[in-house]
């Protein structure tokens, strides 16, 4: 990164601003969807943002050398500063080239002159910036990648694989694989399958409210070809689905989930099956399946990367609201049986 930046702020987004954050975005090897104009117009639109702002560090040529948006959020009933998406960002929405160094410390001093600021899924190596005084870092994901190379099932235990290719073979008369780009069909019928999952009947349904299907009606119309779905059908029906985003060789999960009524057909790993088949064949180099380990998962992979969520504040009230409450939804979390009470008390509220 060149030695004269300027930081600017915008309250509102044009053509030229796009542009420019676009540009960037296509040279960065930093970049995914989460730090796109794309997602924050996503954003922007289904959320109904008003009061944002975009923080860029500019070159003297002109050029943006770090690009992140901002919106005021409520976390534990205070206004602060946060990159918008909620609980839909998979990644950080901190943009940079080169290491981001320069760009991230002189954000950071800007953004403690504004007031309390909260940046989730931050890189690991980006986060190392982060920490001074009333500033707070803390785990937040882990997050599993398989390389597809030549073999994208490489990791798998010989067992297990075996297993599973066996699977597909032998359900290859009862299950078709589809995917579609771009399309409010295949999106529509992934909302129902979501509503016969059993993360809905757990109480974790990915759709909860209007906003969350608005949201991705947006990503689909901003990501346009980039917006995939893939789906399992089985007598005649939609029974299990993945959406994602692809960029750059790489396909990154949004959300997936399957019919709970055809769970014996293991349809999450046979998904993944054909998905990985496919990029590979696309030509592709990564599958990532975003925020979260599983056993699933842990199947296909060993392969993972490290996220942080860091906050600062003046205000020690929040700084211990934070970190507490943070510290006992990971409690909760790791208790099946307190976090089983959690949904099911949440789901009739």
């Amino acid at each position: 990164m060149g030695k004269a930046i300027e930081l600017k702020i915008h309250r509102q987004i044009d053509n030229l601003l796009i542009e420019k954050w676009r540009e960037l975005w296509n040279r960065s090897s930093h970049a995914h969807p989460c730090n796109s104009p794309e997602w924050f117009l996503a954003c922007r639109d289904a959320f109904r943002l008003r009061d944002y702002r975009i923080m860029v560090a500019q070159r003297e040529d002109g050029s943006y050398a770090a690009v992140t948006p901002l919106a005021v959020e409520r976390y534990y009933g205070l206004s602060v500063l946060a990159n918008p998406g909620g609980k839909h960002l998979d990644r950080s929405a901190f943009l940079g080239d080169g290491d981001g160094r320069t760009a991230i410390v002189m954000m950071t001093a800007m953004l403690k002159g504004m007031g309390s600021f909260c940046l989730d899924e931050v890189p690991e190596d980006i986060s190392e910036y982060l920490y001074g005084r009333d500033m707070i870092r803390k785990e937040g994901s882990v997050c599993p990648y398989i390389n597809i190379g030549s073999d994208p099932f490489a990791l798998m235990d010989r067992r297990k694989r075996n297993k599973l290719v066996n699977r597909v073979r032998r359900l290859s008369g009862d299950i078709v694989y589809r995917s579609y780009r771009s399309d409010k069909k295949a999106l529509e019928a992934a909302f129902e399958i979501d509503d016969r999952s059993r993360k809905k009947q757990a109480g974790k349904p990915t759709f909860a409210s209007p906003g969350d299907k608005l949201f991705y009606y947006e990503l689909l119309a901003k990501f346009k070809r980039s917006f995939v779905v893939d789906m399992l059908y089985a007598d005649n029906r939609a029974i299990a689905y993945n959406i994602g985003l692809t960029y750059k060789r790489t396909h990154q999960t949004l959300n997936t989930a399957y019919d709970a009524q055809y769970r014996e057909m293991t349809p999450g790993k046979v998904l993944i099956y054909h998905i990985l088949c496919r990029l590979k064949d696309a030509g592709m180099a990564v599958f990532d399946f975003g925020r979260g380990e599983s056993v699933l998962k842990r199947e296909f992979t060993s392969h993972t990367y490290e996220q942080f969520d860091v906050l600062y504040s003046r205000n020690p009230i929040l700084r211990h609201l934070w970190l507490s409450g943070e510290d006992i939804k990971d409690w909760i979390r790791a208790h099946k049986s307190v976090y089983g009470a959690y949904l099911y008390l949440k789901k009739l509220l």
